[in-house]
Parts: structure tokens; C-alpha cells; sequence
């Protein structure tokens, strides 16, 4: 019982720091929940019936008074919610219609979603769409809002709300799902305008419901069928994107990629190594054509650290130490070898081999042009293998007793 009234006090305080501005303290204070303030008798809210019995007889005269009837109509309310609505429902409303109630608000909204849309306790309530909640509350109104149309079976209301929602933060997928009914009440209603606005939103949140895209969408339908785990379809895509003549360089590469990665997803791990080989080996004959151009020369270098990460994931670790001595001699003088250095260092280390994985990870730290964040990186893992692995302490500038 003591928490309970902790509890509700609680929410009293976390309503004043989300508005911003103080409400009227009607809650008990920590002094009136302490004896001899509390109930006479400890109270088991599942005993409904003992509680409904000690409600009736209350004739509450102290704000304390008013204070236990409110927290025992609350949890009353809580109590049926689920089992017996219908009587959740007159709770919700009395705490709603009280105007001293400081929790008014939610009880509001709880009795709308409670409530049989087309029970006589509703038409006690104002409108739902037109009350003014506090901001906290908000989202919690547009999904009763929804679900009480979906009840009513009130098309238009059910394109509207669902619209609105899903214009909120959210999942895509729910994004989509909201968007989509929308669009299916859009055309029952016949809105042409609103079915056009809806259909444009909708191919692009998830351009794989778009029944003619255009060439140039390709890619992004094909990604999203990947997402959404339609591979055969995917990569059908992507096979459009690659093979079309009017894509550039990285828009095929990219395509080339979304194949590997679709079979990955499909853990067709044959295929997976089939299609990186493909996709570094088409990077790497562009490069060879112009071996100035640095975008290229990025490309290259990106597409093989890929091939290279995968084979090793894969167990292929002869091969892929194989790949980095040649990506080593092909971009030396040309482009940061720091990745190279990087994964040479990973691999010694998982070897157990620490004291050469430490003078990798101090050659990529010597490199040009590294970012920010990787530099950061490479210091950890240098960090990491001086101290947990070979304990040389002094090096990382720490007195093993100050640790």
C-alpha cells in the first residue's frame, strides 16, 4: 500500500517537471503516507469487491480523505481494465470529469480507450479530437483516436488518424503499415487527392510497393526488398541496376554490393564470396583504367578491405593476407595504407600473436590521412594489447598499482 501512494505521487511530481509549470499539489505528502495516515486496513486491489464496499461508505471531509478515494478509484480502475471494461470504464470517467484530479488527463484518455465507443459513460466526456491534452499525452491520443475508428469502422476517420501517426517518430515498418491503411481507406472513400499524396508517401517510405518504377529507382527498390527480405526480388534488381548502360561506375558498384550482401542475408555463404569476387573484381578493372582518379583509387582500396574482411570471416585467411600484400604494392605512394596495417594487426592479434599485432597497430597509426574516429580506434587497440595482453605498462604511461 506504501508504494502504491509513492507510486501515485510520483506521477504527480513527473507531470509538473515534463509541463514546466507548477500543478496543484493534490497528491499526500511524504508525511501524510506515513502511519497514522495511511488506510485503516491494508487493502488487496484484486479483492474488488472489499474495495467497491469501503468506496461506497467514504464521505471524505480532508484533503487526506480525498486522496485515498482517488488512489483506490485509480486502482480500481486498473484493476478491471482488462477483465471487466465495462467497470474500468465508470472509474476512468469519474476520475476524468474530477477537475481537481491531478492525473484528469490520463484518466481522460484512458476511459476514450477503455470505453465502448458507443457506450452512454463516453457522451459524459468531451470530444477526444477536440480536448487539448498535455504534450506527454499526445501520442497516446492518436493511437486511441485510431484504434476507437478502427471500431466504429469510420473509414475516413481511419485514413485521417492513420496519416497523422504516421507522421510521428517511428519505425519504418510501422511508418508503412500506417501508411498503407491510409491509403487503403483513401480508396474506399474515392479521394483522389488524398490517394495520389498517400501513394507518393508510401513508394517513398518503401519504393518495392511501387508497381512501376522508374529505372532510375531501381537501386532503392532493390535495397528495399533486401531490407524487407525479398531476395529473388532483390537481387532481380539489382541485376537491372548493374547491367543498365546509363549508370555510372558507383551506382554498378553499389548494385554489385547489394548482390553480395543479399546472399549473405541468406547466409549462401558460396555465393556471398562469389559475388564480392565480382564486385572487387569490376572496382578493380576500372581502376586499372585510370589509376589517377582518387574517387577510384578510394573505390579500389574500400572494395578490397570488403573482400578482404569477408574472406576472413569466412575462414579464408590465407587468401585474404594474400589479397592485403598486393593491395599493399598496388596502392603504396598512392593511398593510406592504414586499414591494411589495421587488419594485419586484427589478425595477428587473434592469432595470440600480440607483440606483432602491437607494431601493425603502430605503423596504421603512423599513416597519413587518417580520420578522427579510426585514429581513435587503432589508439585503443594499441592500448589494449600493451596493457591486457603483454602488461607493458610503462608504455601506455600507467603504474599497474594505480590501476
Amino acid at each position: 500500500m506504501m508504494s502504491g501512494w509513492v507510486f501515485l505521487g510520483g506521477l504527480s511530481a513527473l507531470i509538473t517537471l515534463l509541463l514546466g509549470w507548477p500543478t496543484v499539489d493534490h497528491m499526500p505528502s511524504n508525511q501524510q503516507i506515513l502511519p497514522p495516515y495511511q488506510f485503516a486496513e491494508t487493502f488487496d486491489f484484486n479483492d474488488t469487491q472489499r474495495v467497491e464496499s469501503w468506496l461506497q461508505t467514504q464521505k471524505p471531509s480532508t484533503t487526506s480523505d480525498i486522496n485515498r478515494i482517488w488512489y483506490a478509484q485509480y486502482k480500481m480502475a486498473q484493476s478491471y481494465n482488462e477483465t471487466q471494461p465495462e467497470k474500468a470504464c465508470k472509474y476512468w470517467v469519474m476520475l476524468a470529469r474530477d477537475p481537481l484530479f491531478p492525473l484528469k488527463d490520463l484518466s481522460f484518455l484512458h476511459a476514450h480507450s477503455t470505453c465502448d465507443p458507443f457506450s452512454g459513460e463516453v457522451h459524459w466526456l468531451s470530444d477526444l479530437e477536440s480536448e487539448v491534452v498535455s504534450p506527454w499525452l499526445e501520442k497516446s491520443k492518436m493511437n486511441i483516436q485510431l484504434k476507437n475508428a478502427l471500431i466504429r469502422q469510420d473509414d475516413f476517420d481511419v485514413m485521417r488518424f492513420a496519416y497523422n501517426k504516421s507522421k510521428l517518430a517511428l519505425p519504418t515498418h510501422q511508418k508503412v503499415q500506417l501508411t498503407r491503411l491510409a491509403l487503403e481507406k483513401a480508396l474506399l472513400l474515392h479521394d483522389q487527392e488524398m490517394s495520389s499524396s498517400l501513394s507518393a508517401r508510401l513508394y517513398k517510405l518503401a519504393p518495392r510497393f511501387n508497381p512501376k518504377p522508374e529505372p532510375k529507382q531501381y537501386l532503392q527498390v532493390a535495397n528495399d526488398f533486401r531490407h524487407s527480405r525479398r531476395f529473388e526480388s532483390a537481387i532481380y534488381y539489382y541485376n537491372q541496376v548493374f547491367q543498365s548502360k546509363n549508370n555510372n561506375i558507383d551506382v554498378k558498384a553499389k548494385a554489385l554490393f547489394g548482390i553480395a550482401k543479399t546472399y549473405k542475408l541468406m547466409r549462401d555463404d558460396d555465393s556471398y564470396l562469389q559475388a564480392m569476387n565480382r564486385y572487387v573484381s569490376y572496382i578493380e578493372s576500372q581502376w586499372k583504367r585510370n589509376k589517377k582518379s582518387t574517387w577510384l583509387t578510394r573505390l579500389y582500396h574500400d572494395s578490397q578491405i570488403r573482400h578482404v574482411r569477408a574472406l576472413w570471416t569466412k575462414g579464408e585467411l590465407e587468401q585474404a593476407q594474400k589479397i592485403l600484400t598486393q593491395l599493399e604494392r598496388s596502392l603504396k605512394n598512392r593511398f593510406t595504407l592504414a586499414k591494411i596495417y589495421w587488419l594485419r594487426g586484427r589478425m595477428r592479434e587473434e592469432k595470440g600473436h600480440f607483440n606483432t599485432a602491437i607494431r601493425w597497430f603502430e605503423h596504421a597509426l603512423n599513416q597519413p590521412d587518417i580520420t578522427k574516429d579510426f585514429k581513435e580506434d587503432l589508439r585503443w587497440l594499441l592500448a589494449w594489447n600493451l596493457y591486457i595482453k603483454t602488461k607493458r605498462y610503462s608504455a601506455i604511461g600507467v603504474e599497474p598499482r594505480a590501476l
